[in-house]
């Protein structure tokens, strides 16, 4: 029976030979006085054509630069646990190039090293940050000039719209109903157009850097009333109910008032176009715990698959549904007012359920708090 196990081990010692030999990371076995056991032929490939001989001086003057990091890590290494780095400068397959190293030491008390060449995978990387590095300049670049078309892009829109205004308060005489319709038209399009240029720049101001906040005390209720306001004959058209439920009567901010304006305006407007005629848009005010000012706008509309949550927040992206019910949305309206929230030192989040509604809420710090609130609800 000694027989067959003896011819069992040698087919094993055999093959375990041939893997090792066949391994696509070089591998070296040494003893503790630098006397090389092992070399695979992967090893061999990478090492021996710049090493004087087999020796681990040898080797390591092979390694290039991190040699002799790699003759540290050896002697440091205690147990099985393994030390790793990359030595630059190595002459792999001609040029200059990258090689891993990985040192063990094993249960026999010789060490093991593998060695990978990662000249490839070192270069992919570098031309990877490059390419991220010019998409990053090219953004930038964009983001600037955008920025600074500002007066260019407003300044035609805001004539022509002055314009329809005049003809249409009569001042250069009466016009027929044809063509009051026809002013009518003009308005509405050149606002909706005015409205996306200022979505469009401020996203570009905010990338580039340029925009400032001018705090000032801003009374909640007022703002409230007055986005209400402004959006009251939008929503009813559509067939929407807006409401209001002030959880903080009385309360002040210290804000940019146009800015926080413009967040409200922007989610109000986003819930409105999202809502079914006979849904509700509701928008509600509170103080959490920490004292801190909570603002949410809730809507009844067709709500945010999950798979969507993320890109709704990126800009000029939207969800399927937005795709399908808004296509003269440009997607920048929950980013923008993602942004200025960030800006007063809030945050903006999203809670949505498909065919049931979308609540989206902006949290503002305690800090933003400028007046006692008094009569305030804590939730």
């Amino acid at each position: 029976m000694a027989e067959p196990r003896e011819n069992g081990t040698a087919e094993a010692s055999e093959e375990m030979y041939q893997l090792l030999h066949q391994a696509p990371v070089g591998l070296v076995e040494m003893r503790a006085d630098g006397t090389v056991d092992l070399m695979n032929a992967m090893a061999i490939q990478l090492l021996l054509p710049h090493a004087t001989g087999r020796s681990m001086d040898n080797l390591y003057d092979a390694l290039g630069d991190g040699g002799e990091e790699v003759r540290t890590r050896c002697d440091g290494v205690q147990g099985r646990a393994g030390a790793g780095l990359l030595c630059q400068g190595v002459r792999v397959d001609g040029p200059a190039g990258t090689l891993g190293v990985t040192v063990t030491r094993t249960s026999r008390g010789t060490l093991l090293a593998a060695v990978e060449n990662l000249t490839p995978l070192v270069a992919a990387e570098r031309k990877a940050q490059a390419a991220r590095k010019e998409a990053d300049r090219a953004n930038a670049a964009k983001s600037e000039f955008l920025a600074g078309m500002s007066h260019e892009l407003r300044q035609p829109l805001n004539a022509i719209l002055g314009f329809s205004d005049i003809m249409a308060a009569g001042v250069f005489g009466p016009l027929s109903d044809r063509y009051q319709g026809y002013l009518a038209d003009i308005t509405t399009s050149g606002k909706h157009l005015l409205s996306l240029i200022n979505d469009i720049l401020d996203i570009a101001k905010v990338e580039a850097g340029h925009i400032e906040l001018e705090p000032e005390p801003v009374v909640l209720e007022d703002l409230l009333a007055t986005c209400v306001r402004m959006l009251h004959e939008r929503a009813e058209k559509r067939g929407v109910r807006l409401t209001v439920k002030d959880g903080a009567p009385g309360l002040v901010l210290m804000a940019d008032m146009r800015r926080m304006k413009q967040v409200l305006i922007n989610l109000l407007s986003n819930a409105i176009k999202f809502t079914p005629a006979g849904g509700t848009v509701t928008i509600r005010t509170s103080l959490r715990d920490d004292g801190g000012p909570r603002l949410a706008v809730a809507d009844t509309g067709v709500g945010i698959a999950p798979e969507d949550l993320e890109a709704v927040m990126r800009p000029f992206e939207q969800s399927a549904a937005g795709r399908r019910q808004a296509e003269d949305s440009t997607g920048l309206g929950l980013p923008l007012a993602a942004t200025l929230a960030e800006l007063h030192g809030g945050r903006l989040t999203l809670d949505s359920t498909v065919g049931e509604g979308t609540t989206v809420t902006v949290d503002l710090p305690p800090s933003r708090v400028h007046g006692p609130g008094e009569g305030a609800r804590i939730m």
